[in-house]
């Protein structure tokens, strides 16, 4: 393959990668204003409703490093492929569950399927960046989560207000459906130069003071957003806010987010990142 070929199939990954994680995220964001609400249907209050939020997260938090490690060794496109196909499957299972712990099981299989897509697309977009644009790529392609999890709330909400609360997880699984399909036949294989023989452990990144950092700062950042993400749609119900409008909420503040992603990845290659961070 020559230098102009390898650069086209970047450009062609780059962008089905983008809109396979825009339409995956789309019908994530589906059910993000609905699960709180849908949990509180099935029984599940309190704490309990932390522990279904939890449960996706602790997997992901689990299995993120195995994958990751993994697919540094055996390529990245299948567990792509096998995440956007549980993510279909568990869509359709969300639908039969019964009360918390199954609730809370489909929770930890969902939180699986979601460390096989996101991590692994991020790490495919920083292999293929050219050096000196990282930030630039990331940037850009950090909006297709954003505006793929901005649009999904507002569907969600209109699907639930009009034909009820479990079409709102058909359309989830209908959409990841089309990301698989998207992703199996139009992502090509590119081979990579490996700057390392082996992928660095998690316990020697944790000894850069940088990751560290970055680590520290990830964790505490998603903590507050995932204990107010939780109740936040209950609370709307309470005040009588339509699934709908509640849609509506959640897609402002996640679409600013997206559309400001490009631009400050470019200013991200300019100036300090831990100023920007700060």
């Amino acid at each position: 393959m020559t230098e102009h070929d390898n650069t086209q199939c970047k450009k062609r990954a780059f962008w089905v990668l983008f809109a396979s994680v825009f339409i995956a995220m789309s019908g994530l964001g589906i059910i993000a204003p609905l699960m709180p609400i849908y949990a509180k249907s099935l029984g599940v209050t309190g704490i309990w409703l932390g522990i279904v939020f939890s449960a996706f997260s602790i997997s992901r938090t689990i299995f993120m490093p195995i994958i990751g490690r993994i697919s540094d060794k055996g390529g990245k496109k299948i567990f792509l492929l096998s995440g956007l196909l549980m993510y279909s499957i568990v869509s359709i299972l969300y639908t039969f569950a019964t009360g918390i712990l199954s609730l809370t099981a489909i929770r930890f299989i969902h939180g699986i399927s979601s460390a096989m897509v996101i991590p692994i697309a991020m790490a495919y977009i920083g292999e293929i960046a050219p050096k000196g644009k990282e930030g630039s790529y990331m940037g850009v392609f950090s909006m297709s989560f954003f505006l793929g999890m901005g649009a999904g709330p507002f569907i969600g909400g209109t699907l639930s207000d009009a034909f009820g609360i479990k079409y709102a997880f058909y359309a989830m699984g209908t959409l990841t459906a089309i990301a698989l399909i998207n992703t199996l036949v139009s992502l090509p294989n590119i081979k990579v130069k490996k700057k390392q023989k082996e992928p660095a452990k998690f316990r020697e990144m944790l000894k850069n003071n940088a990751v560290k950092g970055l680590f520290i700062f990830r964790t505490i950042n998603s903590m507050g957003r995932g204990s107010i993400s939780s109740f936040l749609p209950i609370l709307a119900k309470g005040l009588h806010i339509s699934s709908t409008e509640i849609g509506i909420l959640i897609s402002i503040n996640i679409l600013v987010a997206g559309v400001l992603q490009g631009i400050f990845g470019r200013v991200a290659d300019r100036y300090n990142k831990i100023t920007l961070i700060v």
